[in-house]
């Protein structure tokens, strides 16, 4: 590992690290406005009020993947201008991008996790994540050490993919001329619904796949895995003979 991968990498995982702890902070001030909320009523107006809080995992995605277009362009910049190689800040931003998942998957488990075992409001307000949605039947009972760990993984993988995600369009519409940004940028949503309407009227089922990734919780961390292994190739391709420009020509 020599020094520019290192500095590349402190100085990446510094400045996603600074972001997701704002992302996070948000989130918990998100719950305590919650429980604030749902206490206050029941106090005060003797309401019987119940509530959930299930989108933590599905908000901390959305912000990798955010993350992922944003970050990329100026990381592989300031990097080039230091005399870094772009190996060495392509894998240092996946590095980073990777301790940044596990540091919020786990900031994550510990928040759901130690609100459901304090277990505010007597069960009028209850907290659960997508491991509990999927495979243990959207229950909000407190989960158990292997089963967080497990839910953690999951999240881990999640976030990851979601960042590659990004950063692929990100480096795919730096690759790109104006012409074919516009293009690309229309085909997306007529993609993104057409692809699945086609394959039904073909008659690809795809009901197989969702049971597989559904029936244990690695086949869906070996999914994202290897999703991200995919996006982290082809980014690799669209990088390694970018011609990295300055802002203002991009």
């Amino acid at each position: 590992m020599n020094r520019g991968f290192k500095s590349a990498f402190r100085y990446q995982a510094t400045d996603l690290l600074k972001s997701a702890a704002v992302f996070f902070a948000v989130m918990v001030a998100i719950v305590a406005a919650m429980i604030i909320g749902v206490l206050s009523i029941h106090i005060n107006g003797n309401i019987e009020i119940r509530s959930s809080f299930n989108g933590l995992g599905v908000a901390s995605a959305i912000c990798l993947f955010v993350f992922g277009i944003s970050v990329p362009r100026s990381n592989l910049r300031l990097c080039t201008q230091l005399g870094v190689s772009r190996r060495s800040a392509f894998l240092s931003l996946l590095l980073s991008a990777l301790s940044i998942s596990v540091i919020l998957a786990v900031a994550g488990e510990l928040l759901i996790g130690g609100m459901q075992l304090i277990s505010f409001a007597h069960g009028r307000l209850t907290f659960s994540d997508l491991y509990q949605l999927i495979y243990v039947g959207g229950s909000s009972a407190a989960l158990g050490f292997v089963q967080h760990i497990s839910s953690a993984l999951m999240i881990t993988c999640l976030l990851l993919c979601c960042f590659a995600f990004g950063v692929f369009f990100s480096l795919l519409f730096w690759r790109l001329n104006k012409g074919w940004r516009i293009v690309v940028a229309i085909s997306i949503p007529f993609l993104i619904n057409g692809v699945p309407a086609l394959l039904y009227r073909f008659g690809v089922d795809m009901k197989p796949l969702f049971v597989w990734l559904s029936s244990r919780v690695y086949h869906l961390d070996l999914f994202l895995l290897l999703l991200t292994l995919a996006f982290a190739a082809i980014e690799w391709l669209l990088l390694r003979r970018a011609y990295i420009r300055s802002p203002s020509s991009t």
